[in-house]
């Protein structure tokens, strides 16, 4: 305690102690765990967004029809090569097969 004198008399105050510092810091930037929180909303709402912006590019639906076609190829030549060079059946029209029949198509229409 301090002692001032105020008009002639005497007064004690008791002044603030100075703020005491412990061993932490105040945060100068972001922690790893927020940054990782930020990209993995980022990554989400792009996750969303881009594959609405496929059917709007034109040639958009081309280009899904081609890459479905390159995968039934792909299929087609696997196939092939598992079945001594033999294509799978394929039927086209009004045919059906019977639940008993050995060779079944893997496809009909």
């Amino acid at each position: 305690m301090k002692t001032y004198p105020i008009n002639g008399e005497t007064s004690t105050t008791q002044l603030a102690a100075p703020p005491r510092v412990t061993g932490r810091r105040k945060p100068a930037a972001f922690t790893l765990l927020e940054l990782l929180v930020v990209l993995c909303v980022l990554a989400l709402l792009v996750s969303i967004i881009v594959p609405g912006h496929a059917g709007t590019r034109p040639g958009g639906q081309a280009f899904q029809c081609l890459n479905n076609l390159r995968q039934l190829m792909g299929a087609n030549s696997l196939y092939c090569a598992d079945n001594r060079d033999a294509l799978p059946m394929v039927f086209h029209g009004a045919y059906i097969p019977s639940a008993a029949e050995p060779n079944k198509p893997w496809v009909t229409g």
